[in-house]
């Protein structure tokens, strides 16, 4: 699975590469078993008002699965950016368990 982070509006570059990070390895933690159906996943990170704060820092995670059939999204915001990245990873996540539920072959291994 390929993980592009994209951010805007991040206070400081420093900042922003702990973000990146974070927000990377959090939804490869989320995911975990099913990375495999994954081809792609867009992370972005967007916080409008950046020197003043507030309750507008947005993630929003879209994953491309296998074959390019189909893609899921999630946002989150809040006034934190890793409250907001753990919402929008764990809902994401969600969405690919139901979609992988229903497309599992009948019958076949669960993986």
């Amino acid at each position: 699975m390929r993980v592009d982070v994209q951010q805007r509006g991040i206070a400081s570059e420093e900042a922003g590469t702990q973000y990146r990070d974070y927000a990377a390895r959090r939804l490869r933690l989320a995911l975990g078993r099913l990375t495999g159906v994954v081809q792609r996943a867009t992370i972005r990170l967007v916080d409008p008002n950046s020197p003043f704060g507030g309750v507008d820092k947005l993630c929003r995670v879209e994953v491309r699965l296998v074959g390019g059939a189909r893609s899921l999204a999630a946002d989150a915001t809040g006034s934190d950016l890793r409250a907001s990245i753990d919402d929008a990873t764990e809902r994401v996540r969600r969405q690919l368990d139901r979609w992988h539920a229903a497309h599992r072959p009948v019958g076949g291994p669960r993986s």
